[in-house]
């Protein structure tokens, strides 16, 4: 069995569950029974879902997912895509019009700012016509980001978690 933590936090008014799975399950498998779990039990006026690539690893796990949050008004999904190689390719194909310059804070203090590069755009996931794509956003890091700033050790900011495909 994997760990299990489930809590909720009173202050911020937020509910955090993980269900223990045997070992030869993964995310994929309980992503949806997870979320409607939650919102069954927990009834949460809204759910942001942030899920890892291993709740995509199929197409058709996807596809669950989304179906899952067209019928919950109240779910909202973020799932990291998996990095499949014909997906890649397309992927790095994408005209640099469609993207959008973003600054964001070094990763070490005193460190310059990086720059990101956002593209919104669809994926069709496999055995599916244009018209049921999914929105895809596209994120690329214009320059590697030093560990040394003129000799000087960085110290790592602490940063709020966030999802980004």
């Amino acid at each position: 069995m994997r760990s299990c933590f489930s809590g909720y936090d009173l202050e911020s008014r937020r509910f955090v569950t993980v269900r223990a799975t045997p070992g030869n399950w993964g995310l994929h498998d309980l992503a949806v029974p997870l979320i409607d779990q939650v919102l069954q039990r927990g009834r949460p006026r809204s759910l942001h879902a942030l899920f890892d690539a291993g709740a995509g690893k199929s197409d058709a796990g996807v596809r669950d997912l989304w179906n899952l949050a067209d019928q919950q008004h109240r779910l909202e999904v973020t799932l990291r895509a998996c990095r499949y190689p014909h997906r890649l390719r397309d992927w790095k194909q994408l005209p640099s019009g469609l993207f959008v310059s973003v600054q964001e804070p070094g990763v070490c203090v005193g460190a310059p700012p990086k720059e990101l590069r956002l593209a919104e755009t669809e994926t069709v996931l496999k055995d599916e016509s244009p018209e049921q794509a999914i929105r895809t956003i596209v994120c690329r890091e214009s320059a590697p980001v030093p560990s040394t700033i003129a000799g000087t050790r960085c110290s790592r900011r602490r940063r709020p978690l966030r999802s980004m495909c």
